[in-house]
């Protein structure tokens, strides 16, 4: 079915361009909307977002002269107790409350034919996501529906650009792989608690892939034998049921909590968490517009799921972790794929791998933007210098403005903060044909920047990593960032990349890695859709306004590498040779 069957009237699409804060441009419409007496909703994508939006529009409506009108918004998101959550919906239909801000906990499921009025704040991450979302109005009567954008993301800005595309641009893939290898142990896990299966019939509705894993399952004593050769779940494990993640084992997730207000504003992977919260970090979030906000980690408690940081002021100080990751192939679990390139090949396999990762200190630099000489066999080279000099005073030199960046302290931990899982990954192997032609690749690149006046620090680290480093490094985290937009409810923060050394191996091999036990199914999203990932990744490059690469398109900020190795325009160039080729 490629049409929605729900009964829809006529709606009016309106797309704006806010000058103002998203997020007070987005209350002032809501509260112009209950002020007209229609009835509405507003979609964000956090509890945060949420709960600051609803008091920003009720403070509106106070400073309107409309203050009894404030008791008509509410919030909605899923950790509401069911009670809350029924009397919010029974309210609204009643017409108590005119106005919810909620998270994507509306999307669907529940019946509100009532709504006159959605408004989308900040594109939601997917096309699926924004009609969903959309679909809430005029079910019985003509709706509106508006889309405020953020100025912050690319996606945002190319859909206020294009707002038909909303309404057009095929949906992203909606992916589910049944003989996930995780998956299917837990679907078989569940199948012996309930029916006690005999090895054959595991066979039949199963596989031989199904037979495999029972057999493991034997061995590892959590299916045991019972009378005539039937398969019963061990009695140690429980109700196994409730313990069956779709993706991955999210309860193994890392709050981050604000000290000051007790309020959870982010959550990560342990592993992700691991990398940006350890003790002492530093840490830069973003608040509701965008703007960066910064946190100092006062402890990371990995058991118990938690991350307690303290916000700080502005400072150009800045923290990197200290530690190894390492990887332990269990077994392939699938066909290889091989990309042929105009010289050479890369070739993918499916993995399972035993993760260890671990940090054992930090250090601490400090980031001061100077005017300086660029000459290294200069006195002043690196020195801070007035601008108003033009050229250096000794060796005259024109001076540029560049980030000097000084280690200030190392500190090590007395004992590692450590964390191992086995996961899905994905092997990337070039040969070295393929590493022969990205090096030509660099080094074209190289060329033209050594004949600029002024090299940017962006562009000095083309000369200072491996040219095989940068282009894999480069086309990974493209990638990873694009997959959002591959498959419904995909997120970068699901899978990692890591280049990984070999010495005796003469061609370069890295892995992406599912960030949770068992796996989040983005590997295998990768592996299947690759062809779609790689035409999303140049879309999402080119359409990009930076000039060396940003979070939008290129940087991740929990990199095991700390996204050094990392070029924009390198990375493009490889992903318009992909799209040439044969995969």
């Amino acid at each position: 079915m490629s049409q929605s069957g729900a009964r829809k009237a006529q709606t009016t699409f309106i797309s704006l361009k806010p000058q103002n804060s998203v997020l007070y441009t987005t209350a002032q419409i809501a509260a112009l909307l209950v002020s007209k007496d229609v009835i509405g909703i507003c979609f964000c994508d956090s509890r945060e977002t949420v709960k600051s939006l609803t008091q920003t529009i009720r403070k509106i409506l106070v400073e309107n002269g409309l203050p009894h009108l404030k008791n008509t918004i509410s919030a909605f998101y899923a950790n509401l107790k069911n009670n809350q959550r029924r009397k919010i919906i029974a309210d609204i239909k009643s017409g108590d409350v005119k106005f919810i801000v909620s998270t994507s906990a509306l999307e669907a499921g529940l019946d509100l034919g009532c709504i006159d009025a959605v408004l989308v704040c900040k594109y939601p991450g997917s096309i699926l996501s924004f009609r969903q979302r959309a679909g809430r109005a005029g079910r019985k009567e003509e709706g509106l529906i508006v889309f405020i954008p953020s100025r912050q993301s690319i996606l945002d800005s190319y859909y206020s650009n294009h707002p038909e595309r909303l309404l057009t641009d095929p949906p992203e893939v909606i992916n589910f792989n049944p003989n996930f290898e995780n998956l299917l142990q837990a679907h078989i896990l569940a199948c012996c608690k309930e029916s006690r299966p005999t090895i054959n019939q595991i066979a039949k509705h199963f596989g031989q892939g199904g037979v495999a894993i029972a057999n493991q399952l034997l061995e590892d004593k959590k299916l045991v034998y019972s009378f005539n050769n039937k398969l019963a779940c061990a009695r140690h494990l429980g109700y196994i049921h409730g313990d069956i993640k779709i993706r991955g084992s999210r309860s193994n997730n890392i709050d981050y909590i604000n000290t000051s207000t007790g309020e959870e504003f982010e959550q990560s992977a342990v592993n992700s968490a691991l990398r940006e919260v350890y003790p002492d970090a530093i840490y830069i979030a973003q608040d509701f517009d965008g703007n960066p906000v910064w946190y100092r980690s006062l402890e990371l408690k990995i058991k118990e799921g938690q991350a307690f940081l303290k916000p700080t002021s502005q400072t150009n100080l800045f923290t990197r972790p200290q530690g190894a990751i390492r990887f332990e192939e269990v077994k392939t679990t699938g066909e290889e794929k091989l990309i042929q390139l105009p010289r050479g090949v890369i070739k993918l396999t499916p993995k399972i791998c035993n993760i260890s990762e671990s940090i054992f200190g930090y250090k601490l630099y400090n980031r001061e933007s100077r005017w300086t000489c660029p000459n290294r066999d200069c006195r002043n080279h690196n020195q801070s210098l007035a601008s108003k000099l033009e050229n250096c005073s000794i060796c005259n030199s024109q001076l540029t403005e560049r980030d000097i960046i000084q280690l200030v302290e190392e500190v090590p931990y007395k004992e590692a903060l450590t964390t191992s899982y086995s996961t899905s990954c994905l092997e990337v192997e070039i040969d070295l044909q393929a590493t022969n032609l990205f090096k030509s690749k660099v080094e074209q690149i190289r060329s033209i920047i050594k004949n600029q006046k002024y090299i940017s620090r962006e562009e000095r680290e083309l000369f200072e990593y491996k040219e095989t480093d940068i282009c894999i490094h480069s086309l990974a985290h493209q990638l990873m960032l694009a997959l959002p937009l591959v498959e419904h409810g995909a997120s970068s923060k699901d899978v990692d990349f890591i280049l990984h050394e070999e010495p005796r191996q003469p061609n370069l091999v890295g892995y992406f890695f599912d960030t949770v036990e068992g796996g989040t199914g983005m590997c295998d999203t990768l592996f299947q859709y690759l062809e779609k990932a790689i035409s999303k990744a140049r879309f999402l490059v080119e359409n990009c306004p930076c000039k060396h690469g940003c979070s939008n398109c290129t940087v991740i900020y929990r990199c095991p590498d700390d996204n050094t190795a990392i070029s924009k325009q390198v990375g493009l160039s490889i992903l318009q040779d992909l799209i040439q080729q044969q995969v």
